[in-house]
């Protein structure tokens, strides 16, 4: 069992119980957590399918980034106050890149060397692999489903995808002074 006092992600008396880490989730982190298990729990988030945002693996469950993150943020856009709306305020369109980095540092995550997120492929009907898709591992499910639903045996770790390389645009070239001494110094008189 992981250390920390157990307290419900959706509030008193209301929903699973995960422990908090040694610093404790943010508040915008613990209440996309309530909806990620709430929404399981009662059908309206759809897992272990094809085209589904949550699956369960061996290792936890696994919460397709950034998609799942954006869904939770359009789903609550009408609510005008409280740690969702302040996120909303504070990030605007970038809002759902600070809440995943608020779930990294909850310490319900699992990271993957030196990042965040794992990558998972589907095997598709005619047994290749998918293209890989990026997710966030939350380990010990069991904090959250009681019973854990069943791995879904169609998803298989993959490699992260190489990242295309973009050459240097003209304008980030280190600048050369006249007569090509080095880069521009200023001087002072």
């Amino acid at each position: 069992m992981l250390d920390g006092p157990a307290r419900s992600v959706a509030g008193e008396g209301s929903g699973p119980a995960i422990p908090a880490s040694p610093k404790g989730p943010s508040p915008a982190a613990t209440a996309f957590m309530a909806w990620v298990a709430q929404s399981v729990a009662s059908s309206h988030l759809r897992y272990n399918e094809d085209g589904a945002m949550v699956h369960f693996v061996p290792e936890g469950v696994l919460l397709l980034s950034p998609e799942l993150f954006r869904r939770f943020l359009a789903e609550h856009a009408a609510v005008p106050d409280g740690p969702v709306a302040q996120l909303r305020q504070s990030f605007g369109e970038r809002a759902f890149a600070r809440l995943q980095n608020e779930l990294a540092r909850s310490g319900w995550t699992q990271r993957n060397g030196d990042e965040n997120l794992h990558y998972y492929s589907f095997t598709k009907a005619d047994g290749s692999p998918s293209r890989p898709a990026a997710f966030y591992l939350i380990r010990e499910p069991q904090r959250l489903w009681n019973p854990v639903p069943p791995a879904n045996d169609r998803v298989r770790a993959a490699q992260r995808p190489a990242r295309p390389v973009h050459p240097l645009r003209p304008q980030q070239a280190p600048k050369t002074p006249p007569g090509g001494a080095g880069p521009a110094t200023r001087s002072h008189p």
